[in-house]
């Protein structure tokens, strides 16, 4: 096909159209869009191609050439419709199939169950393509389905043992699958095909920070950095990485070199703040962390960390108008509300204060999570774990519980605490923020007042008592599964 031809071959097609030969019209609009394609791909090769499919709609050929031209401008839906027109006029295409399955997983609308079809579909016509495979694994991930990926990945690389890209997400989709060790060893093969690419370096690195291999991070970010330094992303990292490792120097000067590239990602102001704050530069971590709020106002990370700086300051005006502004873009956040307390108390407002601890954890929520007002036998703003169950059972059978540890690692003296115990079980738990960051405390003591079971995370802000252990499983249960909604900032351990 010579590429000064397409005008001829447009020229034949109309004189055939005109004669009544609609197969060589028809032909020769395929031939002029397949020339124009190769030329500079445009609309005209479109027009060419759906003019040769308006004339003769029964050649599958016309249907695949016009899905990729189509692929080619990035139109996924439509590219999805000629393929699958494709497969109408001939069901036995495997490369059709394995093109169909790459439109329906890129439209602006992902089908990606329809794409896992296709691809399925073309590796039983040909189950000798790498690329099937490889994409078929792709698919899964998206889903979630680390499993079949692996194993998808895994055909791939027996078929082309030097699938650069399969060895890559194979390590991705291990390590979604938390088989963190396994998934080095796939990027280092990957590496090993190919020392320049600058994201399988990248996602090493995340790997071995997952694993707090802190050095071998270290250093696969900078081989990022050395191919690609406009690399944000690895920037960012290596700044967490020295934030973790306490050289604050560094850390920062990672952060502000992220910063710089994109000065629009509202985490990397939020990770230079954190450090800031490390190192004592609590003005310089505020104007970050107002930065955070300027370009992701929704945060509420970000007037959490802004309320603390204040209190440490004792700045309680501003405190107070950061507390209200932060629950007016996240009225469930606790965190906030217990903030909002202490900056109250703090204030001189104690009333007030009360009514906000209460709000931390109104019943409206236990009725939220499955709980009658029955279940909750006592509910507290005030006192720990242990002193809840003083108050509620005050007591004949005497116990020992330990408290919470100190900072370094000591057990405090122990607390004799006596109890008269009505039921089978009574749990008690307290929610509160201690040293390891906000936690909940539990207590489980048995008929006969022996303690069955107490873990503690902290200091506690409020507290309550259920009525059995069941109730304890079911509460952590509904708990942990509204963490993100109820407890967004909480960690539960115990």
């Amino acid at each position: 096909l010579k590429p000064d031809f397409a005008g001829v071959y447009l020229n034949l097609a109309k004189m055939y159209f005109q004669l009544g030969n609609m197969e060589e019209a028809a032909r020769n609009y395929y031939l002029a869009g397949q020339i124009k394609s190769v030329q500079n791909p445009c609309q005209e090769s479109i027009n060419c191609y759906k003019t040769a499919i308006q004339i003769d709609p029964g050649k599958a050929e016309y249907h695949l050439a016009l899905g990729d031209a189509f692929r080619v401008h990035q139109q996924w839906d439509e590219a999805a419709q000629a393929y699958e027109d494709s497969i109408q006029v001939n069901p036995s295409q495997a490369e059709v199939y394995y093109k169909l399955g790459i439109a329906l997983s890129r439209s602006p609308e992902p089908k990606v169950k329809q794409a896992i079809s296709s691809y399925e579909r073309a590796i039983k016509l040909n189950p000798n393509d790498y690329q099937y495979f490889h994409h078929l694994g792709d698919a899964l991930l998206s889903l979630k389905n680390y499993s079949e990926s692996i194993k998808a990945y895994e055909k791939s690389i027996k078929l082309n043992p030097k699938s650069l890209w399969s060895y890559n997400n194979m390590g991705l989709a291990l390590n979604k699958a938390k088989k963190i060790e396994e998934s080095i060893e796939y990027y280092r093969k990957a590496i090993y095909l190919d020392q320049s690419q600058s994201r399988i370096h990248y996602d090493l690195g995340l790997s071995l920070q997952k694993l707090a291999r802190l050095d071998e991070a270290v250093e696969a970010y900078q081989k990022v950095i050395a191919l690609e330094p406009q690399h944000h992303l690895a920037l960012h990292k290596l700044g967490d990485i020295f934030l973790e490792k306490s050289d604050l120097d560094l850390a920062v000067s990672y952060h502000k070199c992220a910063i710089e590239i994109s000065p629009s990602t509202f985490q990397y102001y939020h990770s230079l703040g954190a450090t800031l704050a490390k190192q004592g530069k609590l003005a310089d971590a505020i104007e970050a962390y107002y930065r955070v709020l300027e370009i992701n106002p929704q945060l509420g990370a970000a007037y959490i960390d802004l309320i603390d700086l204040m209190t440490q300051q004792e700045r309680w005006i501003e405190a107070r108008t950061l507390c209200i502004k932060g629950l007016y873009v996240a009225p469930g956040n606790l965190v906030i509300y217990r903030q909002f307390g202490h900056v109250l108390k703090m204030s001189g407002k104690p009333d007030e204060s009360q009514e906000c601890y209460h709000a931390i954890f109104p019943k409206s929520i236990l009725n939220e999570l499955g709980f009658n007002t029955s279940e909750v036998i006592h509910f507290s703003t005030r006192d720990s774990a242990e002193n809840v169950a003083h108050i509620e059972l005050s007591s004949d059978c005497k116990i020992e519980l330990l408290p919470p540890r100190s900072l370094d690692g000591q057990s405090h003296q122990d607390i004799p605490l006596s109890y008269n115990l009505p039921r089978d079980f009574v749990v008690v738990l307290d929610y509160g923020r201690g040293y390891g960051g906000d936690g909940l405390n539990s207590a489980i003591i048995n008929s006969k007042g022996k303690l069955l079971k107490y873990a503690s995370t902290g200091n506690s802000e409020f507290a309550f008592c259920l009525k059995s252990q069941d109730l304890f499983c079911k509460f952590m249960g509904q708990l942990l599964f509204y963490q993100q909604s109820i407890l967004p900032a909480t960690t539960f351990t115990g």
